[in-house]
C-alpha cells in the first residue's frame, strides 16, 4: 500500500489511536484470507482476494446447509449452477416459485407440514402421504416420482422433459432431479412441479371434482 495514499494514512492514524472502526474490518479480512497486515510494502491483489472471500462464503453456506434437515433435498440435488439455472430460466412466476419452495424444503408437503402432531415431533419417515395413503412418507422425491395419485400428471410431464424414459426410470431420484434442473429441462420441470401441486391439492381438498 503506497504510504502517500490517503487510505494508508487513515489506516495508520486509526491504528495509532487504537481505533476500532474500519481498521478492525481490514484486519478481519486479512486474517481470514491469510494475508499479511497492511503496510507500505504490501500490494494486495484485490481481484484474487475477492475470489477467495467469495469461495469462503460459498463453502460456509454449503456447510451450514448440510446440517439443516429441511434442506436435505436441496443439498443433495443442487449446486451453484442449478440454482443459477432456476433464476435465469424463462419461466412464469408460479412454477418458478413452487420449484424454489420444493428445493428449499418449504413446499407444503407432509414432510414439512407434518413435523409435529399434538405437540410431539414426528420423525421424517412417519410423515405419511395423505394423498395416496400408501404408508410412505411424503418427501419431495415421493411427491415428484412415486405418489400414485399424481401418476397421470407425472407421465404427461415426462413426455415434455425426458428424452430417454428407460434410462430416466432406473436412475436414483436425486439424479432425476439433477437431470430436470438442466437449463434445457428446467422450464418443463417447473411446469411439472406446478401441475403435480395442483393435482395434489385437488386430491386432498376436492377429491370428487
Amino acid at each position: 500500500m503506497d504510504h502517500d495514499r490517503l487510505p494508508y494514512k487513515m489506516y495508520m492514524w486509526e491504528e495509532s489511536t487504537g481505533g476500532k472502526g474500519w481498521i478492525q474490518d481490514v484486519k478481519i479480512i486479512t486474517d481470514v484470507l491469510h494475508l499479511p497486515p497492511p503496510s507500505e510494502h504490501i500490494i494486495y491483489d484485490l481481484d484474487a482476494a475477492a475470489v477467495a472471500a467469495r469461495n469462503l462464503s460459498v463453502n460456509e453456506y454449503w456447510r451450514e446447509a448440510a446440517v439443516k434437515p429441511k434442506l436435505d433435498c436441496f443439498v443433495e440435488v443442487t449446486d451453484r449452477m442449478s440454482v443459477c439455472n432456476l433464476v435465469k430460466a424463462n419461466m412464469k412466476r408460479r412454477p418458478r416459485s413452487l420449484t424454489a419452495k420444493l428445493l428449499c424444503g418449504i413446499l407444503p408437503l407432509e414432510v414439512e407440514t407434518g413435523r409435529y402432531k399434538k405437540g410431539q415431533k414426528v420423525d421424517r419417515e412417519f410423515r405419511y402421504c395423505k394423498v395416496c395413503n400408501s404408508g410412505r412418507a411424503e418427501t419431495e422425491y415421493h411427491y415428484l416420482f412415486s405418489c400414485d395419485k399424481l401418476k397421470v400428471e407425472r407421465s404427461t410431464a415426462y413426455l415434455e422433459c425426458v428424452d430417454d424414459i428407460g434410462h430416466f426410470m432406473v436412475i436414483q431420484d436425486c439424479e432425476k432431479v439433477r437431470y430436470l434442473l438442466a437449463p434445457e429441462k428446467i422450464k418443463g420441470f417447473g411446469n411439472m412441479v406446478e401441475n403435480l401441486f395442483d393435482k395434489r391439492r385437488q386430491c386432498l381438498f376436492n377429491p370428487n371434482k
